[in-house]
């Protein structure tokens, strides 16, 4: 997608810039060591971690920090000789979503016995532990305590979840996921160029526009589109791979009972949306390219809506409470950003031969169509950046507990270096609208405005950069239960 980018503004510079910027986002995302918080952490457990058991427990009972998906969770029992104990088929408590328990077939002789437990919330991050117990004949029994109360009885810490302290990693997930946004955004942004900001530009310009120009500069966007979303399709589908091959753990094959398992779940589910929303906007951009008709650009728009619906339902938003809430405000913001950006993006790439005059028709100036298209994008890009904005305050609001969270949290922090970016972009973009927009008209100001427009496209490539370590950051709510995992005997 980048190469076609670049070969699209070859002559004045700008596919130097997009490549400098994409060179430069991705350096922002795999060069930076960051610590990637699972998020559904083992809070308590029965029997608790190091208790002194009297007798054989009937089951083994997890609770979580937040609601464990069971396709995710695997609990084995190691016994002292370090053979598997048999368990039986984990199940959801009654009284309690956020509780797993697996029964015990069989009595247990005395000895030091280990749990091992891997699961992931419905956000699809996983997370996995152990804790140890014994059972002696003589020994009272120790109740099932909150783990976090354990934290004044001893000097001896025991950490009875893994991940509880990650060590700072390269997070080649952030970065697969940073591919992944910026392929929606060219997607989205060019169904919302071709369908609302072409036909405006078209309309201000009647008369003067041949219909060749516009169908060309169609064109030029679907053709974008198309090249973002084969990106597309592949980062999603290796997201499946790897989302179910760091769920089921190293030693197990990702076969097709394994994906079908992982499809099955709350993730896997909103996972297929997003790839359903691919195959129908791929529907659609055929339909475009073979009849060049509006009826295909409307269902490339079904699509790249669905594709957009998918990182709220597979992200944090699918465990936030109140989730609908959450969801609905995810999705806005995703869209919007899209709809804001990625039109920029396609309407830069899309005008960029006009700019040069090397496809202009005989007796129309570039300047004039570049005027035209960028008033039509005015005010598509006032009214998402205001939706951006919003939904973004609304999205802290619920996923960060105080204001102090801000900067006391590593989520936090991550949010408020994206805030920093998305203002310069914001910054950039008034400048523009009070500065170049009432002087558009001629070559040289197309020339100053595509200049500015590659500022605001590299500064959003790394306000992507940053949302793609933002989604694999725990908030601060689940990083704070999740410290409560350390125990003291």
């Amino acid at each position: 997608m980048v190469a076609n980018i670049a070969n699209a503004g070859n002559g004045i510079g700008t596919g130097r810039i997009v490549r400098r910027a994409a060179m430069l986002a991705a350096l922002a995302v795999l060069s930076v060591p960051i610590a990637l918080w699972a998020h559904a952490h083992l809070r308590r457990s029965e029997p608790a971690a190091n208790a002194r058991l009297a007798s054989s427990p009937s089951a083994i009972r997890l609770w979580f920090t937040e609601r464990p998906e069971l396709a995710f969770t695997r609990v084995r029992l190691r016994a002292p000789d370090s053979t598997e104990i048999t368990l039986g088929t984990a199940a959801r408590m009654t009284d309690d979503a956020m509780g797993v328990t697996v029964p015990i077939a069989s009595s247990l002789a005395p000895g030091k016995y280990t749990v091992l437990w891997r699961t992931a919330a419905a956000d699809g991050h996983a997370s996995s532990g152990s804790f140890g117990f014994e059972l002696a004949g003589a020994a009272p029994v120790v109740a099932a305590v909150d783990t976090a109360r354990h934290t004044a009885r001893s000097n001896a810490v025991v950490s009875a979840d893994s991940v509880a302290a990650p060590s700072a990693s390269l997070n080649a997930s952030a970065a697969t996921r940073w591919v992944e946004f910026m392929a929606l955004l060219a997607v989205v942004g060019a169904v919302v160029f071709r369908l609302a900001v072409l036909p405006r530009a078209a309309r201000a310009m009647a008369g003067t526009l041949p219909e060749e120009t516009r169908l060309e500069i169609a064109d030029t966007a679907r053709r974008l589109a198309q090249s973002a979303l084969v990106l597309l399709l592949i980062m999603t589908v290796s997201r499946l791979y790897s989302e179910t091959r760091t769920i089921i753990g190293a030693d197990r094959p990702v076969d097709r009972a394994a994906l079908a398992a992982t499809l099955g779940t709350r993730w896997g589910i909103g996972w297929s949306i997003g790839a359903a929303g691919i195959v129908i906007a791929a529907i659609g951009f055929a339909l475009v390219r073979r009849r060049r008709s509006g009826a295909g650009w409307v269902v490339a728009a079904i699509g790249a809506a669905a594709a957009a619906c998918s990182p709220a339902l597979t992200g944090h938003a699918s465990t936030t409470t109140p989730v609908g809430a959450a969801i609905v405000t995810d999705v806005a913001h995703v869209l919007a950003a899209c709809a804001w950006l990625g039109t920029l993006l396609t309407l830069l790439f899309a005008a960029l031969p006009l700019v040069r005059g090397a496809r202009s028709m005989a007796g129309l100036g570039s300047g004039a169509l570049v005027a035209s298209l960028v008033r039509a994008f005015h005010p598509i890009a006032l009214g998402c950046a205001s939706v951006v904005v919003a939904s973004g305050l609304v999205a802290a609001w619920l996923r960060l507990p105080t204001v102090a969270s801000l900067w006391e949290s590593s989520y936090g922090r991550v949010l408020l270096l994206k805030l920093a970016f998305v203002a310069l972009v914001v910054v950039l973009g008034a400048l523009n609208w009070r500065r170049l927009l009432p002087t558009l008209g001629d070559d040289r100001a197309a020339r100053r405005i595509t200049r500015t427009a590659s500022a605001e496209l590299t500064i959003a490539a790394l306000v992507l950069a940053v949302t793609a370590v933002l989604v694999s950051t725990s908030p601060p709510e689940s990083a704070a239960r999740a410290a409560t995992v350390s125990v003291k005997r």
